[in-house]
């Protein structure tokens, strides 16, 4: 489950508890990067300055009858923290653009009497939503403790949320571009547990007192990696996006343009005059020019997009926690040492990724950042939204990725993996090829019914069976990207042609071992093997296909082996 919440830094709290009580440096999340406590002080730090927090006397902080109270504090409403009055100024101004597009018919067509309807979805829209604003804001209100933090929100339903702090997996700290102008952020707790999501969509402020004297305290750090903006702008251009497009031409349709020959005589009379002419003379040069248009914005909208998101990106380690630099055995070892990250252009997020909680580190490219030799490195945590997977590293070079990957778990990355079945091209192309003429046969009886409004077969959707041979080259494709690896660390699986990805799965994080045989896969003799860990997706699960049913029972029976191994050696 993910918590959203905001907090100021003046009002952090702490409390001394002994170690196995798994608060660490949790005690309290401040809009700032979470740091460590020493000798009873907790640092906070960011990029610019750190601050210290003394304890606070133990009658002025809950104690366990206060925690087993929360709960009915909670309900009530009282003592409870709020966010700061900023917060609705904020989501005020967010609300505009919504509210602009309502107005938008209105001011376009000026004084047509048609146009005076649109402003009563404004009006409901503005008697509705702010009061709501104003309601939400003071509606919430969090507690926290040295043991949980209680989120209680809604306006006509009230929700009370408890998250016991030792099940924190990630922290994130996101500073928006209009929220960092008021000096406020936003604070994202990631927990295990639960795929599910809550939110608090709402900012705190910042506090202005700095103390130098918390310098001394804040651990020091070791760079892992450090982007430069000629790497962000290279790493977008393998990207590719359809967002800008997607509001261009949704613009122009609002105005009034369905052809895209309509814009030609706009460029009349310029440079771009023999352009305009050709495309209005022949519907085949305009379509080719809109589909090469589409392509260089969606292009340029991918380094863009890049470059606002990985702006300035720099992942570093505190040498207090993670033991010598080099030592990845030390790492693994101490569940207090964390990753941070720093990264954004307009929107700023900081965030940390203890190393404790990392189930599986993930290497993941594409066939032309593979041509080029370039890896993205992903950690597979709990708790994390979406994808169960955080990027630590958005683009580097193999060999970049791999000695990164070591500082996080021991790694074992063999030149060659064991390959699967061929057979296993034999059974992508039948169903690539029952794909296609299901394709076919669905285009066909369409566009017979949309041309000619029977059920009539439309005769050339047929053109489409040209296609295929592509069904065994893709399957060969397939084929060659799959492959596996048992390693002295765990099991490495690799698969994927257009989205390419390696999972490296730790003996110690391994949870679930089972193999599968469909009909059609017992027909053959093969069978699925499968390994889980916590966290995983299960729409791109780390899965070696089509194995030999023997190769895949003995396989199986050495991973439970070593599984069990581990653990008996590490009692």
């Amino acid at each position: 489950m993910r918590e959203t919440w905001n907090v100021t830094r003046e009002a952090a709290r702490w409390r001394e508890t002994k170690e196995h009580s798994g608060v660490n440096a949790y005690g309290v999340v401040p809009p700032v990067a979470l740091g460590h406590k020493r000798h009873g002080v907790l640092s906070l730090r960011n990029t610019h300055h750190a601050i210290r927090i003394t304890p606070l006397p133990m009658s002025e902080t809950p104690d366990a009858a206060d925690d087993r109270s929360l709960g009915q504090a909670a309900a009530t409403g009282k003592d409870g923290r709020r966010l700061h009055p900023l917060t609705t100024v904020q989501q005020l101004v967010s609300s505009l653009p919504a509210l602009g597009v309502l107005l938008l018919p209105f001011l376009t067509t000026g004084a047509d009497p048609e146009a005076w309807g649109n402003l009563v979805p404004a009006a409901a829209y503005g008697v509705v939503a702010l009061p709501l604003i104003v309601l939400r804001y003071l509606r919430f209100r969090y507690w926290i403790t040295a043991s949980e933090i209680v989120i209680r929100s809604g306006v006509f339903r009230t929700q009370h949320r408890s998250m016991p702090v030792e099940r924190v997996q990630n922290v994130q700290i996101i500073h928006p571009f209009l929220p960092r102008l008021l000096g406020m952020a936003k604070v994202k707790v990631e927990t295990a547990g639960s795929g599910s999501t809550a939110e608090a969509a709402a900012s705190a402020k910042k506090a202005e007192d700095e103390s130098a004297a918390a310098a001394e305290d804040v651990p020091a750090e070791e760079t892992l990696y450090d982007m430069s903006l000629r790497r962000v702008v290279l790493s977008g251009a393998f990207r590719f996006s359809l967002a800008l497009l997607a509001l261009i031409f949704g613009g122009l349709q609002y105005a009034g343009f369905d052809d895209p020959r309509e814009l030609a005589p706009y460029f009349e009379g310029g440079p771009l005059q023999a352009v305009a002419q050709g495309a209005r003379a022949s519907p085949v040069f305009a379509a080719m020019l809109t589909l090469a248009v589409v392509c260089l914005l969606g292009w340029l909208t991918g380094i863009v997009l890049n470059v606002n998101r990985y702006y300035g990106f720099r992942l570093w380690r505190e040498k207090g926690n993670a033991g010598e630099a080099g030592r990845p055995d030390e790492v693994r070892s101490n569940g207090g040492a964390k990753l941070h990250y720093r990264r954004g252009l307009l929107t700023v997020s900081e965030g940390t990724i203890p190393l404790a909680k990392v189930q599986a580190v993930v290497l993941r490219t594409n066939p032309l950042m593979r041509a080029f030799g370039w890896f993205t490195l992903k950690v597979q945590t709990m708790g994390v939204e979406g994808s169960n997977q955080q990027t630590v590293v958005p683009f580097a070079r193999r060999g970049e990725v791999l000695a990164l990957a070591q500082r996080i778990r021991p790694l074992d990355v063999p030149e060659a993996l064991e390959p699967v079945s061929r057979l296993t091209i034999r059974r992508a192309t039948i169903r690539y090829s029952w794909a296609l003429a299901a394709l076919v046969a669905a285009v066909g009886f369409l566009g017979g019914w949309l041309l000619t409004g029977t059920s009539v077969f439309w005769h050339g959707a047929y053109w489409g069976l040209l296609a295929w041979p592509l069904a065994p080259v893709w399957a060969w494709l397939r084929y060659r990207c799959m492959g596996y690896a048992l390693t002295s660390e765990g099991l490495l699986v690799q698969r994927g042609v257009l989205r390419q990805r390696t999972w490296l799965l730790p003996t110690d994080r391994q949870q679930v071992f089972y193999a599968t045989a469909s009909l059609f896969q017992r027909r053959l003799g093969l069978k699925t093997l499968y390994l889980d860990t916590a966290g995983a997706s299960s729409a791109a699960a780390p899965e070696v296909i089509d194995l030999p049913a023997a190769e895949a029972d003995h396989r199986l029976r050495q991973l439970y082996d070593r599984f069990q191994t581990h653990f008996a050696e590490s009692e």
